[in-house]
């Protein structure tokens, strides 16, 4: 199935996973999904719907339609 990977440009993760979870093991594992869509917002963080609501929206209609 395709799948939508929305992500703020101002989001780390290693606040939320340290270095047990490196980015570089994050995007291994995403370059094995099929039909994926990677759509990186900027001005936003972890808090897209807060940060870019009308921004995420938009790319969720995009990729709906």
């Amino acid at each position: 199935a395709p799948v939508l990977w929305v992500e703020g440009a101002q989001t780390d993760m290693r606040k939320w996973w340290g270095d047990r979870y490196p980015r570089a093991e994050f995007d291994a594992r995403l370059a094995h999904v099929h039909k994926v869509l990677s759509v990186t917002l900027e001005d936003a963080g972890h808090m897209l719907h807060h940060d870019q609501p009308e921004a995420l929206a938009a790319s969720l209609l995009q990729f709906l339609r």
